[in-house]
């Protein structure tokens, strides 16, 4: 709802995130070669589950953070 009325809203949310995978690093390690390829064996799954609770599980400290800070600002007034 909050893209309502925007005139390239979808634009604006693409740039966030590979702004946000080049600052995490994300990009260098590809530009590394850090990436799987076909002829290396797949992962297990348990390994990429793992380190996807992982990513989400910080995200949501983060995001918990920033909304106590917030909280708390609002709070002192």
């Amino acid at each position: 709802m909050n893209l309502i009325g925007s005139t390239h809203p979808f634009h604006v949310l693409r740039v966030g995130e590979l702004r946000r995978w080049i600052r995490e690093g994300n990009y260098d390690r590809i530009l590394r070669g850090e990436y799987m390829r076909r002829s290396e064996q797949q992962r297990a799954y348990r390994e990429d589950a793992r380190e996807a609770a992982a990513h989400y599980g910080s995200a949501l400290k983060k995001a918990i953070r920033k909304l106590s800070q917030a909280l708390d600002e609002a709070a002192q007034g």
